[in-house]
């Protein structure tokens, strides 16, 4: 399939908000049908569009990165509910795929990691918030991991040391390595 069948459905989908596949077919009646469902499923695994089934009809979503980074600027219980995709992870190669696509990626790439921002961050100015990521970081890491300490529990034996009541030492040493791990990367964030 030429590239330029490509370029002209990303250009057309990203002109609309939501596109169903019949209308697609339609606005291309000269592209055979096999065509356009390849280009389709192209930009499916480069993750530039959502596809949704209502049901007989599918429809296509081109998702910009600026629509991605909406999504994560919107606190979490504002965002619409999404199930679990298996298919996500079992396609997913590391150090190849990326869920943001290529021009995603990209521009992530050009605007933050090769600023080496966390080398010229300025600790000491900022403990405040080191400290707050260290404690969020560590009770989420915990959390997905069955520990039961609460986000509470977890900043009083991040800040002064306390162990919970009732709590294992096991899950305590967990907080406690997530907080070791996360200040080490800060500290020795020159290195990395």
């Amino acid at each position: 399939m030429k590239q330029n069948t490509l370029h002209i459905l990303t250009s057309f989908l990203q002109q609309r908000k939501e596109v169903s596949y019949r209308d697609i077919l339609a606005c291309f009646p000269d592209k055979n049908e096999t065509t356009i469902t390849r280009n389709l499923n192209t930009l499916l695994k480069e993750r530039k569009v959502i596809k949704k089934k209502v049901g007989k009809n599918t429809f296509y979503t081109f998702i910009s990165t600026d629509h991605l980074k909406n999504y994560f600027d919107t606190p979490f219980f504002e965002r619409p509910k999404v199930h679990y995709n298996p298919d996500f992870l079992e396609k997913y190669v590391p150090n190849t795929s990326s869920f943001l696509g290529t021009e995603g990626y990209q521009q992530l790439k050009t605007n933050y990691l090769d600023k080496y921002l966390l080398s010229t961050y300025d600790y000491a100015q900022n403990i405040r918030e080191i400290e707050n990521l260290i404690i969020d970081l560590s009770y989420t890491s915990s959390k997905l991991e069955g520990n039961t300490y609460s986000y509470l529990d977890t900043e009083v034996l991040i800040k002064y040391n306390e162990a919970a009541e009732g709590k294992s030492q096991m899950e305590t040493q967990m907080v406690l390595n997530h907080k070791t791990a996360i200040k080490y990367i800060i500290e020795n964030r020159q290195k990395i």
